[in-house]
């Protein structure tokens, strides 16, 4: 069989050199015609381009920072939604809107109780808006302001304590300033909360008399006044570890592992506490002396590297503490009720996320409530660890507070 030479072209098969010259000219041609051949410009998607009917029959249903507003949709087929646009103060405009499925639209994020003008719109699927009905609506008090006027400040261990109701549970920011090195107003600190009530500390100052001041925002980023006022922080220092001793209680329970309990106070997180497994009775409970007679501001555990949010790692206990508790071990009046603890993962998954272990590696912090009386003898009861298996280890406790 012989080759083509290495120049020439195979005749073979038939292939018509000047056919495949003619195909590729007429290809160039074809796309340099379709290139220069002017394109129509697209249709919009939706042709409803007159203005729809109005909205009827309007009823307004006033509530505590917010209106509920109802009304009749016009006939029109095309009607894709209702738009509501209206001030909430004097300077923010905001805008709802509500699918057609509904008859009823909400407007919120007002800053005060009075009456605001809403703008009602029906909008068709070519965004083209009907002809405004205006209606009046008259919320009651925000929530927000209900919070501010419950608000109380008081001296705590390093700063202040700031006491609250919030009886909507509204998502609320309460933000605490102060003065920094340049006389400025700043906010050291700013709690979140839906809770119905509370407390929170702001701490970081020394016994020194000076002023802090409370405000309340909302999520709609409308504020409150901000009430101050001139309080001393009480003297608030970490605890002498080094006066720290064992105090078993007859029904205290075992060590295990060579675990002992004042791992638990040796600046140590690679050494702490562990119980049998399983713990022969729960609850379970491990006792110790502060060394010293003092008023508890607030306490931190660190839960067991490697296994944090599980295992062994406490998830509810109990604080108790006593300067002179019954010897044989019960918790009758001797011993007062400080704390009830459960630890709380950041995320709440089934998987440890960053943050939830360096939230674990910081330690867990607690916080006892005001006007906690001094103690000597701290008691802990341990209801339940994170693998709710009768089983508990934990690394160190360190406490804040006053001994004077």
């Amino acid at each position: 069989m012989k080759f083509p030479k290495c120049g020439t072209v195979s005749r073979k098969k038939n292939i018509d050199m000047k056919s495949i010259r003619t195909l590729l000219i007429g290809g160039i041609c074809c796309l340099i015609h379709l290139g220069c051949t002017k394109m129509e410009p697209r249709n919009p998607l939706s042709k409803a381009t007159e203005k729809p009917d109005k909205v009827t029959g309007i009823q307004v249903e006033n509530h505590r920072g917010y209106a509920l507003i109802t009304y009749q949709l016009p006939a029109n087929d095309d009607l894709q939604y209702v738009l509501a646009e209206y001030q909430v103060n004097s300077t923010t405009k905001r805008q709802a809107k509500a699918s057609v499925s509904l008859n009823q639209i909400k407007v919120e994020g007002f800053n005060d109780k009075a009456t605001y003008q809403v703008a009602l719109y029906a909008v068709n699927s070519g965004e083209v808006k009907s002809d405004a009905v205006f209606v009046d609506v008259t919320p009651d008090t925000p929530p927000f302001r209900n919070v501010y006027e419950s608000l109380k400040m008081e001296a705590g261990f390093g700063g202040v304590t700031v006491f609250f109701a919030n009886p909507d549970s509204a998502e609320v920011a309460i933000g605490v300033v102060t003065r920094d090195a340049n006389d400025q107003f700043y906010t050291p600190n700013t709690y979140y909360t839906a809770s119905k009530e509370g407390t929170f500390a702001t701490r970081g100052f020394e016994p020194e008399t000076r002023t802090f001041g409370v405000y309340v925002r909302d999520k709609y980023n409308n504020y409150s006044d901000t009430i101050f006022g001139e309080f001393m922080p009480f003297l608030e220092r970490q605890l002498d570890k080094g006066k720290f001793r064992e105090y078993v209680l007859p029904n205290d329970t075992e060590v295990a592992y060579g675990w002992v309990r004042s791992n638990l106070w040796d600046g140590n997180l690679n050494t702490g506490y562990h119980t049998p497994e399983p713990v022969a009775s729960m609850p379970a409970y491990v006792t110790f002396d502060l060394g010293v007679i003092a008023t508890l501001s607030r306490f931190k555990i660190w839960q067991r590297s490697g296994l944090y949010f599980e295992w062994g790692n406490p998830r509810e206990w109990t604080m108790w503490g006593a300067t002179d508790p019954n010897p044989n071990g019960a918790l009758d009046d001797s011993w007062i009720h400080l704390l009830d603890c459960e630890s709380l993962k950041p995320s709440g998954g089934a998987s440890n996320t960053a943050e939830d272990n360096a939230y674990a590696a910081a330690g867990e912090e607690f916080e006892f409530p005001p006007g906690t009386p001094g103690v000597r003898y701290i008691r802990m009861e341990l209801h339940r660890s994170w693998s709710d298996s009768p089983r508990f280890h934990f690394m160190e406790l360190t406490f804040w507070g006053s001994d004077e």
